[in-house]
């Protein structure tokens, strides 16, 4: 098929055979159509150069609703503020075209968060009321993934930010590289630290993200940290227990102190000050205004950040992208960028979360 300079969708029909309802159907998703007559009508729409007005066609049809579930941000500018910036960041790029934002956030403690969570995730399922979700999930625990199943059994499009499901069939994931994450830290500390052990906190013991974040870190340094020892701490009791678990661990063999998450973060840096070790080198992951603070201290040596801003507004962009145009991701799973932030370059950073202009 030849592009022509302004066809119309009767021009499309004549040229495929298609009823003007079938070719209506898929260019403004609509149900009723089978999968391959679906992709042959598409082709036929994007061979012949027809251009789909989206802000006209939105004034036409019901309002969509899209929802984000997340956590409650703890700070201003943390890991789950900068996720929710993004998303609304993105969802402001659709402004006019006839869709609602639900903002669907929840809270808690270490042993209620996940209950809490799910909790929003079965009332979705069970009253509908929006039309594809953004999921923040903040577990991978078995019954998360089920409650996240059920709602993409139900015909809702899921996006995922932060972690991701084996075997699910969600629309894309948008997430650190988590064992990349973990073999960064490691890198930089075998660059860093003369030899001895390294404390290495794990994150929630049924977080699949975190678990390969420890790993990759563990692996790295049973591959090429000769002279280094690992110590595995894990988070399954509450913050205030880990920081006191790693203050207890530390002697003069301890010459790093690694974690895989914020809230970890948190632990080794109030362990280190308590510590009063000059010589520790002290990595934490995730750029929140904590962390931020005391990288400009000196008390973190780095930071290894994943861009939760940038993963929010991806998976949100997705999201509409497919609601309005049917267009599916080109891939199963974006990975979010890796950086190391070190006091020198924190202004660079500082800079690009309050939204001011640098050079990428």
């Amino acid at each position: 098929m030849t592009k022509n300079s302004n066809p119309t969708l009767k021009d499309i029909a004549k040229a495929t055979g298609y009823s003007l309802s079938s070719i209506h159907r898929a260019v403004y998703n609509k149900e009723g159509l089978g999968k391959t007559t679906r992709e042959e009508i598409l082709k036929a729409v994007h061979d012949m150069g027809y251009e789909v007005n989206y802000l006209a066609s939105s004034l036409k049809r019901k309002s969509l609703t899209v929802g984000y579930v997340g956590r409650v941000a703890s700070s201003v500018a943390d890991y789950h503020s900068m996720m929710a910036d993004g998303v609304r960041a993105a969802f402001s790029q659709f402004d006019g075209m006839n869709i609602v934002l639900k903002e669907l956030l929840f809270d808690g403690s270490y042993n209620s968060v996940e209950e809490n969570e799910l909790e929003i995730l079965n009332a979705v399922y069970s009253d509908g009321g929006v039309d594809g979700l953004v999921i923040f999930p903040m577990r991978t625990s078995m019954r998360m993934q089920l409650a996240v199943q059920k709602i993409i059994s139900k015909g809702i499009p899921v996006v995922l930010v932060d972690d991701t499901f084996p075997k699910m069939d969600y629309l894309c994931s948008v997430v650190p590289e988590s064992s990349a994450v973990g073999r960064t830290a490691a890198e930089f500390m075998t660059a860093t630290c003369h030899s001895g052990r390294i404390i290495v906190t794990s994150g929630y013991p049924d977080n699949i993200g975190h678990r390969e974040n420890a790993n990759g870190f563990i692996n790295y340094m049973a591959q090429y940290g000769n002279g280094f020892e690992c110590i595995k701490v894990s988070n399954d009791s509450g913050e205030n227990s880990l920081a006191d678990r790693v203050f207890d661990l530390i002697d003069d063999s301890v010459v790093g102190l690694y974690a895989v998450c914020e809230t970890d973060s948190h632990c080794i840096c109030n362990a280190a000050i308590r510590a009063d070790r000059p010589s520790l080198r002290v990595v934490g992951c995730d750029l929140g205004a904590f962390n931020r603070e005391n990288l400009d201290k000196g008390v973190f040596t780095c930071i290894i950040d994943t861009d939760p801003y940038q993963q929010g507004y991806t998976a949100m962009v997705k999201l509409i992208d497919f609601l309005l145009k049917n267009s599916r991701p080109e891939s199963r799973c974006y990975f979010a960028t890796i950086s190391i932030v070190m006091r020198s370059n924190l202004p660079y950073f500082e800079a690009k979360n309050r939204g001011l202009a640098v050079l990428e």
